[in-house]
């Protein structure tokens, strides 16, 4: 009779214990679950750019992280929109010289 009792009560103590794990990792995974809210922030994640040219607009979560790929590496669209603008009206203006010395060396030749 005692071995009985020694086992059911290891039995309630090794349920109990998995009981209370299961109850711990159910509430990690609600915790971790939680998708951070969306703002109306505009931002240019060089995250989400990799290797291209210019950055991707984006906007910022409330946890302070792109809304794409959750990077933390990003300017404010503000402050970045005229760098881009005089950036690309740099580039045109190359490619507009390259062009009008193309025709002229056609024309000398």
């Amino acid at each position: 009779m005692l071995p009985g009792i020694a086992f059911a009560i290891a039995l309630l103590l090794i349920g109990g214990w998995l009981l209370s794990r299961e109850k711990q990792q159910d509430l990690s995974l609600l915790v971790e679950s939680r998708l951070p809210r969306i703002t109306l922030v505009s931002i240019y994640c060089l995250d989400c750019a990799g290797y291209e040219l210019l950055p991707k607009k984006t906007f910022l979560t409330s946890a302070g992280r792109c809304a794409k790929c959750y990077g933390r590496s990003y300017v404010p669209a503000s402050t970045w929109a005229p760098a881009i603008r005089a950036r690309l009206q740099h580039q045109l203006r190359a490619a507009q010289a390259r062009e009008r010395t193309r025709k002229i060396e056609k024309q000398i030749v």
